[in-house]
């Protein structure tokens, strides 16, 4: 048995309507950019270490610029957690894509 998902505390008591609280966004809301751009970073990591040869094909199929460090060289893990907005959903999807081992 399934129940409704409880309404936030402003809907309730008639402070706001419901609809603002239940529409779909066309974009990556403030609230879920942090946990968004984390996620990836611990989905592109193993045991803490980056793993680069996991992210080079997602920069390359996305053509996001890998960044260059002087002391690790070319890093794609980082400008991947440096995304946001429509192409951040763009690497949260090739990240869960099965081509990615996701």
């Amino acid at each position: 048995m399934t129940t409704a998902p409880r309404p936030p505390f402003s809907v309730r008591v008639g402070l706001t309507d419901a609809s603002a609280h239940d529409e779909l966004l066309d974009d990556v809301p403030e609230h879920l950019l942090v946990p968004l751009q984390t996620w990836v970073e611990d989905a592109l990591s193993y045991r803490g270490s980056p793993q680069e040869d996991q992210a080079q094909p997602i920069c390359l199929r996305l053509h996001i610029a890998p960044s260059r460090d002087p002391r690790w060289g070319v890093r794609y893990v980082k400008p991947l957690t440096q995304t946001f907005g429509p192409q951040l959903l763009n690497v949260v999807d090739e990240v869960l894509s099965p081509q990615s081992g996701g």
